[in-house]
């Protein structure tokens, strides 16, 4: 998922779509990936500092070059809901909602819309063109090299690391993932079967689809692997 868009999965969660029967079993990955959050607290620390460390870059750059980022994604992110409401996706009350850190989750608690009503704006949203992160990440290293702020070879740098780092945390992300599914299935929380579902990209949603599992029992299913994944965690953590 691009930076620039993780407000749209934002905006999903805050809306209580993952309370839903369908929510709930994208949530089922997220129960298994619990280490993938630490991977994501990871992705940003790492890069721009390391080199800093390296004398590549000066912390007053470094600074600079974060603050860019951040301005570009903020920029980014208002533009792309000016575009959503001129084109008649969302309205100006949606799009005000969704600058706020609440998100749908205020319209749907003051009465202006209903969860299903937000489930399929998160769908409608989603299916909207995406600004590359790339692309648009390295627009902003050009920028800073036009005014001087850093040279080409850092911006090189910058992108290098940026690449660099995000494929690390998928790599760990994916073992993580992995090595809890094979945990899971040892224990008898989940079936091979599930285990396979649950790596694909479809989720359990796959095997609802094809009649194996009622969308109750993937639920009761999620719940059993966010009790036993928290107990791993408690269990790991007082060792």
């Amino acid at each position: 998922m691009s930076a620039n868009m993780k407000w749209v999965t934002r905006m999903g969660a805050g809306a209580g779509v993952a309370a839903l029967a369908v929510g709930a079993l994208a949530g089922v990955g997220n129960a298994v990936g619990t280490a993938d959050k630490e991977g994501d607290k990871d992705r940003g620390k790492g890069s721009v500092a390391a080199l800093v460390t390296d004398g590549t870059l000066t912390s007053e750059q470094a600074t600079t070059v974060k603050d860019a980022v951040k301005s570009a994604r903020q920029k980014n992110r208002a533009d792309r809901l000016k575009t959503l409401v001129t084109n008649g996706t969302i309205t100006q009350a949606q799009a005000d909602a969704l600058s706020n850190k609440g998100g749908l989750r205020t319209l749907i608690k003051s009465g202006d819309m209903t969860r299903e009503e937000a489930k399929a704006l998160h769908k409608q949203i989603k299916g909207t063109d995406k600004p590359d992160a790339d692309s648009t990440f390295a627009s902003i290293m050009s920028g800073l090299v036009a005014k001087g702020t850093i040279t080409q070879a850092q911006a090189d740098a910058i992108i290098e690391a940026k690449v660099a780092k995000r494929d690390t945390v998928k790599s760990a992300r994916q073992e993580n993932r992995v090595d809890r599914l094979k945990t899971l299935v040892t224990n008898g929380t989940i079936t091979q079967a599930q285990a396979d579902a649950l790596s694909n990209k479809g989720g359990l949603r796959t095997l609802i689809k094809s009649g194996d599992m009622t969308r109750e029992e993937a639920k009761a299913l999620h719940q059993k692997i966010k009790s036993a994944v928290g107990g791993t965690k408690s269990s790991g953590a007082s060792e």
